[in-house]
């Protein structure tokens, strides 16, 4: 075979993506043991010895690293699997996007809109092209159902449903795509099965060209909000004299002295009012810092929080493939110096970690309801864990998209030499207080679920929290 052989160049990937996740991932069999790990790629393995095109090597890959069952462990599309899949030409029409559990439509721009009624002149009053309208099934297969498939694609901890849905929610339609059964394409039309005014409707679409721009517009957005989040330590409020509300996007920007003394000054309030209701909102926080300093306002100082260990530390041998030039490969290697420095001083304790010291005047010892949903995850999930099993707090909304038992983080980038895809690899190794058990996804079931229709984002935080404070006695 010449160098630049198909198949050879199929393979230098996969050996790329076997030598970083056994070198640099914290531990890649925390959910799936290692002889599985290595019998599933020898499997692939014998796959890629025939030549693919771009959208069946994604796939491949992209099961691969959903099966390892650690959400922070992701492969990402490209603009060249985004082009094989527009070229097909088989897209849905109109635009939607997840929320939440929900699958719902989004407005058409004014260009992509006249070229639908173009085509379906019957439906230009129809709910389908306003934003909001829920769409319960395509092709008769509930959006659960086609999830399902989906989620095949993409990485969650634990394997669990929700931070599919999470990851998904911008890029339904991609996803819809490459899940299908090879019977179900080549059609040219698909129905819609969508409510309006309480009645369920059916309608055909014909298949075609994807309304690139609408859908571009709705991520560059989505993209500039999780931005602008993960600059945002935190906000806190005295809602009516009555509840305290804390409400968190980010863990990302959480920590250090500023934020130090917005927990003190927060607490203090908390106190001096007599605040005994306190409502957390984790909605869409994919996490960031542990929040270890926050929990123990709630547990006092010295309690067991869980670990955090660098399982697989800065190593210049292990290093190949990895981007070096960015923010979190630094961040890694000022974490590696410093759990060296602790095991040589006799400090590291096997990564062992404990509420730090505070005020205890401070301390909260009033009732707690903590928001999440699918978008919960990292740090917050952690955060979430600790205030239901330390602080005795209930849970609202959805089932959170992140373990409350532990996982691996730490990202590191690495571009597959001949695909290019971007594979996220994470040497870190977490884990709160709990100890491991048959079915890690029961703790995170809400006491309350909440499944709301599509709101406008401020009337959507008034849901939540008026729903929330409906737990406290």
């Amino acid at each position: 075979m010449s160098h630049d052989n198909p198949v050879r160049k199929q393979l230098r990937d996969l050996q790329r993506l076997e030598s970083v996740l056994f070198s640099k991932e914290g531990r890649p069999d925390l959910f799936l043991s290692k002889d599985s790990l290595i019998h599933e790629l020898d499997v692939i393995r014998k796959e890629l010895d025939e030549e693919m095109d771009i959208l069946e090597q994604f796939k491949i890959f992209s099961k691969f690293i959903s099966d390892i069952g650690c959400g922070h462990t992701q492969l990402h599309p490209n603009r060249k699997v985004y082009k094989a899949w527009l070229g097909e030409y088989e897209s849905v029409p109109i635009d939607y996007f997840l929320l939440g559990r929900k699958l719902v439509t989004n407005e058409l721009e004014e260009k992509e809109k006249e070229v639908f009624i173009e085509t379906h002149p019957h439906l230009e009053n129809s709910p389908l092209l306003i934003t909001g309208t829920e769409i319960v099934s395509i092709n008769d297969h509930s959006i659960d159902r086609i999830m399902r498939r989906a989620g095949e694609y993409l990485s969650s901890d634990e394997d669990h449903i929700s931070f599919k849905y999470y990851q998904a929610r911008h890029f339904f339609e991609f996803y819809r795509y490459i899940s299908q059964l090879e019977s179900e394409k080549g059609r040219d039309s698909i129905k819609i099965t969508y409510i309006s005014h309480n009645d369920t409707l059916d309608v055909n679409l014909a298949l075609g060209r994807a309304p690139v721009n609408t859908m571009n517009k709705r991520i560059y957005k989505d993209q500039n909000t999780r931005i602008e989040n993960e600059s945002d330590m935190g906000q806190f409020k005295v809602i009516r004299n009555k509840y305290g509300y804390f409400r968190f996007k980010s863990f990302a920007a959480s920590s250090g002295r500023t934020y130090h003394e917005f927990l003190v000054n927060a607490f203090r309030e908390l106190k001096d009012k007599d605040i005994q209701k306190l409502v957390i909102d984790l909605r869409g926080n994919t996490g960031g810092v542990m929040q270890y300093e926050l929990i123990s306002y709630f547990t006092g100082p010295e309690v067991r929080l869980g670990s955090y260990v660098v399982s697989k530390p800065h190593k210049t041998t292990s290093a190949k493939g990895i981007s070096k030039f960015n923010s979190m490969y630094f961040r890694h290697i000022v974490l590696s110096k410093k759990q060296e420095q602790e095991i040589r001083d006799g400090k590291f304790d096997e990564g062992d970690v404990h509420a730090p010291n505070l005020d205890t005047n401070l301390m909260y010892n009033g009732q707690v309801v903590v928001i999440t949903d699918e978008g919960t995850f990292s740090s917050a999930a952690i955060l979430a864990s600790h205030l239901k099993t330390l602080a005795n707090a209930k849970i609202v909304g959805r089932t959170a998209g992140g373990s409350f038992y532990g996982g691996n983080s730490g990202t590191l980038l690495v571009k597959l030499p001949n695909s290019k895809f971007t594979l996220l690899v994470n040497p870190n190794t977490f884990k709160s207080q709990l100890e491991p058990v048959s079915d890690p996804t029961a703790i995170k079931i809400p006491d309350k679920i909440l499944n709301p229709e599509y709101k406008l984002p401020h009337k959507l935080d008034a849901y939540y929290f008026k729903e929330a404070t409906r737990l406290f006695n």
